[in-house]
C-alpha cells in the first residue's frame, strides 16, 4: 500500500453528524479529490433541509422513498448543472467508497436520511459499506469511528 497522502485516492473526508453532512457533501462536490467519505450519523445536506421544511412536525419520516430520493436527486443534479457540484460520473470513473454509520433510533438525523446517501452513492458507482445500529441514538463510538472508517477506505 503506498503512503498515506500519495495519491489523491487516499484523501478522505470524514465527519459526525453535521460533520458527516458536510463530509457527504464534499464528496459529491469535488469527486476528483476525495477517495473516500466517512459518514456517521449523517446524510445529505439538502435532504435534512428540505424535509424539515417541508414537514415541521414530523421529520423522521419521510413522504415516502420515491418522492424524497427523487427530489434529492433532481436537486443534485441541479446544482452539478450550475457547477456548484462536481461530475458525478467521476464517483464511479474512480472508484470512491464510503463507510456510512447510522443509529436506528437516532432522532436528530433519521435513520432513512443516511439510507438515501446510501442508496445515492451505490447508484453512481460508490462502493458503500453500511453499518446501523438497532439500539443506538445520535452518538457513535468514538473509540472506534477512525478505524471503522481506515480500515474500509484504505483495503
Amino acid at each position: 500500500m503506498p503512503a498515506l497522502g500519495a495519491s489523491k485516492e487516499y484523501v478522505i473526508t470524514a465527519g459526525y453528524s453535521s460533520g458527516a453532512e458536510t463530509s457527504s457533501h464534499l464528496m459529491l462536490a469535488f469527486p476528483e479529490i476525495f477517495g473516500c467519505a466517512g459518514i456517521l450519523n449523517g446524510g445529505f445536506p439538502l435532504t435534512l433541509q428540505r424535509t424539515q421544511r417541508e414537514n415541521e412536525e414530523d421529520y423522521l419520516t419521510y413522504n415516502s422513498d420515491r418522492e424524497d430520493y427523487n427530489i434529492l436527486v433532481g436537486e443534485i443534479n441541479e446544482m452539478v448543472h450550475l457547477g456548484l457540484l462536481g461530475d458525478q460520473t467521476q464517483l464511479k470513473k474512480l472508484n470512491r467508497a464510503a463507510y456510512i454509520f447510522t443509529g436506528e433510533e437516532d432522532e436528530v438525523v433519521p435513520p432513512w436520511a443516511s439510507k438515501e446517501i446510501k442508496r445515492y452513492f451505490e447508484n453512481k458507482g460508490v462502493k458503500v459499506k453500511y453499518e446501523s445500529d438497532p439500539d443506538m441514538d445520535h452518538t457513535y463510538q468514538e473509540e472506534t469511528a477512525a478505524s471503522d472508517i481506515g480500515i474500509f477506505c484504505y483495503y
